[in-house]
Parts: structure tokens; C-alpha cells; sequence
């Protein structure tokens, strides 16, 4: 079942939290930082599960005024901030952001196989192949899952052309 909400991602969680031990730096322009938690993503990844098993670099610099976030591994990504934390709201318990466009789903859905997030792999895909999505646009969503490796089923119905 699709969860979203009406509020806007600024007013969802904005993925700062004091007790953070893994910090993202983010692609996309200018470096940001997201705070997250190691034992949610490795609950969620076993992409993370794996990376954090191995032994870990020095980290990079901080952009935070804070001295005790000196000692926080931080972990580069290529994404934008936006496309991140999007993603992450996925393996929180938090509210899932609004989503929409099939780029925005599609960029998502990449970035979720990418680090192994199953959880929001699945609900991208449902989103992906929602009727919103088939009567807005259905060759370009099939492309879109069959690029993806997305199983349509007999329950899915394609708007008649």
C-alpha cells in the first residue's frame, strides 16, 4: 500500500539528528550533510550491512561547525541531497515524500537498487506501475520497469491506446 503524505519535504524529517554516527556527503553542485544511523541502514542494506563489516578510511572533512561530529565516518555519495534523503525516508519511520514525476520515481528506484534499500525497491516499483503512473504515460513505464527488471502482473492493466 502507497504511503504519502501532503506535507512538503521541508517539513518532513530532515535527517540531522544529534545522535547520528554515519554522515553522507552529498553530490549534486555542493557538498551536504545527512545524519543517519548505522543500525538502520545495515538493518535495511545489505549493501551498508557488508560496507560497514569492512575496515573503514579515514573520514573526510566536516563541514559542520561541530567539534564532535569530527569523529564521524563520513561516507561520500554522488546523489543530490534531495534524492537521498527521499530514499532514506523510505527505510525510516518517518513519512514517505511526495514523489511526482516517473523521473523522480525512476532517478529514486535507481539510487534504492544501487545501495540494495529492498524495502523502497518494492515501493518504487508499485509506484512505478500504479495507474497514475500507466494512464499518464504506459511505454514510457514499461521502459522505465523493464530497465529496472520490474515483473508486471496479470493484475497490471495497461490503459487501452
Amino acid at each position: 500500500m502507497e504511503m504519502q503524505s501532503d506535507l512538503s519535504l521541508n517539513d518532513l524529517y530532515d535527517f540531522n539528528a544529534s545522535d547520528a554516527d554515519i554522515i553522507f556527503v552529498t553530490g549534486g553542485g555542493y557538498p551536504a550533510e545527512i545524519r543517519a544511523h548505522w543500525c538502520v541502514l545495515t538493518a535495511a542494506s545489505p549493501f551498508f550491512c557488508d560496507m560497514f563489516s569492512l575496515p573503514q578510511p579515514p573520514s573526510l572533512p566536516s563541514y559542520s561547525s561541530s567539534t564532535s561530529d569530527a569523529y564521524i565516518p563520513r561516507i561520500p555519495v554522488p546523489e543530490t541531497r534531495e534524492v537521498f534523503t527521499k530514499l532514506l525516508s523510505y527505510i525510516y519511520p518517518v513519512p514517505r515524500p511526495n514523489i511526482n514525476s516517473l523521473d523522480e520515481v525512476s532517478c529514486i528506484l535507481g539510487v534504492a537498487l544501487k545501495y540494495d534499500f529492498m524495502i523502497a525497491v518494492e515501493a518504487l516499483k508499485q509506484m512505478l506501475i500504479s495507474p497514475r503512473y500507466l494512464n499518464e504515460n504506459p511505454l514510457r513505464v514499461y521502459g522505465i520497469a523493464t530497465s529496472f527488471n520490474v515483473r508486471f502482473s496479470y493484475t497490471t492493466t495497461f490503459p487501452d491506446s
